[in-house]
C-alpha cells in the first residue's frame, strides 16, 4: 500500500539522519532533529528539519504498478549572533552532510552510494537541489541551508 511505503521511507530517512547525530557522525553538531512538522515546542539550534513535499506519479506507472516520486527537504537551521559567517557556514555544512547521510552508507570504513536505502519498495534515491544560503529575514541571527532529495518507489496494489 502507498501509505505503508511512505511510512517505511520516512522511517529509513529518519534512521539514517539519527545514526549520524552522534559524536563521530556527519551531523554531530545537530542538537535537534525535527521531523515532518511534528515539533511541539521551539527546537534547540542547530536544528535539522526533515520535511516532505507532494508525492507524484512517475511516467512509468501502469494499472497494477504505480511508480511514485516523493521529495524530501532537509533544512539545517543554525543560530549565531556573534559571527554571521560562521552561522551560515555551519548551516551549509550540516545540510550537505544530511544529504550525504541519506544518499550514502558506511561500508568497509568509507561511504558508498546507497541508491535504495535498504527499503524494498525504493527504486532510486537522488539529490535534485541544494540551497547553500538562506537568511531568515525576521530573525537576524538565524541561518539556514537546505537540500531536496527525491525517492522513487514502486507500489503494487
Amino acid at each position: 500500500m502507498l501509505s505503508d511505503a511512505i511510512k517505511d521511507i520516512e522511517e529509513k530517512i529518519e534512521e539514517k539522519i539519527n545514526d549520524e547525530v552522534k559524536s563521530d557522525g556527519l551531523l554531530e553538531k545537530v542538537a535537534t532533529v525535527a521531523k515532518f512538522d511534528a515539533v511541539r515546542s521551539q527546537p534547540r539550534a542547530p536544528v535539522l528539519w526533515i520535511l516532505t513535499d507532494t508525492a507524484y506519479l512517475h511516467d512509468g506507472s501502469t494499472a497494477n504498478r504505480e511508480v511514485w516520486v516523493l521529495p524530501f527537504i532537509l533544512i539545517a537551521v543554525t543560530q549565531d549572533s556573534r559571527d554571521p559567517e560562521a552561522g551560515q557556514q555551519l548551516a551549509t555544512k550540516l545540510a550537505a552532510n544530511a544529504r550525504s547521510a541519506v544518499l550514502t552508507k558506511k561500508a568497509g570504513g568509507k561511504r558508498v552510494k546507497d541508491h535504495t536505502m535498504g527499503v524494498d519498495c525504493v527504486d532510486w534515491v537522488k539529490s535534485i537541489a541544494f540551497d547553500p544560503r538562506t537568511k531568515f529575514r525576521d530573525e537576524g541571527s538565524k541561518y539556514s541551508a537546505g537540500t531536496t532529495i527525491e525517492v522513487t518507489f514502486t507500489v503494487t496494489e
